[in-house]
């Protein structure tokens, strides 16, 4: 998504990459501040996305994840 507002590929969306913030952390930060989060295996819109809250274990799972022959994680 970031790459699609970069290069206006964004239907009304024309202020780049300067109103956005970049947030960095580790799954280890994380984890040993109790942050809450959400993340997925996929696009946000796509019905076959799968949606996780707060489980490390599966996060570090994607992360490690190579995709070998296109196949998606199974959690």
């Amino acid at each position: 998504m970031l790459l699609q507002l970069k290069t206006e590929r964004v239907t009304g969306y024309t202020e780049g990459q300067e109103p956005l913030i970049y947030l960095v952390s580790t799954v280890q930060a994380v984890q040993q501040n109790g942050v809450e989060f959400v993340f997925s295996d996929g696009h946000g819109i796509a019905a076959f996305t799968n949606w996780y809250m707060n489980v490390i274990g599966q996060m570090i799972l994607m992360l490690i994840w190579t995709g070998s022959e296109g196949n998606r994680p199974n959690f």
